[in-house]
């Protein structure tokens, strides 16, 4: 009897399968951290002194990330003041519907049929997009 590598072994093991896990267990768990962190944005004060999350880069450097602001700009529009919102960081809410484009089709199965999820779903558009935003994060401090 031919002796399986441990690979094939694991392979070939239906328990371990992805396809039988729970569906939509990870989408569960997913979306019960993103209502967490929405109503903490909404209820919580991300411009004030007590917000225990901050952005490492600034503390450290005083430079800006691509991200800086982005906890106080969503705080700004689930409280409806769009200007604000933008105010805090316009490139987060330029690149963001890309970036969703980019989450829908990398994880939900049969959505890259649609052209415009197909093409922001390719690596070669990911990395130009993520070297942008990078891009961004450096301007963003010049201007």
């Amino acid at each position: 009897m031919p002796v399986k590598s441990l690979f094939l072994y694991h392979m070939s093991d239906n328990s371990i399968h992805p396809q039988n896990k729970r569906p939509g267990q990870g989408t569960i768990i997913a979306i019960c951290f993103f209502a967490i962190a929405v109503l903490a944005l909404y209820f919580g004060t991300p411009a004030g002194e007590s917000w225990p999350v901050k952005c490492p880069l600034f503390q450290l450097t005083g430079w800006q990330c691509p991200l800086c602001g982005s906890q106080r700009a969503v705080h700004e529009l689930l409280h409806g003041n769009i200007g604000s919102a933008w105010n805090y960081n316009p490139g987060l809410w330029i690149s963001l519907p890309y970036f969703i484009l980019w989450v829908i089709g990398n994880n939900i199965p049969g959505t890259r049929r649609f052209k415009i999820v197909g093409w922001a779903a390719r690596d070669r558009v990911f990395f130009t997009a993520f070297a942008l935003f990078m891009c961004w994060g450096v301007i963003r401090n010049f201007i």
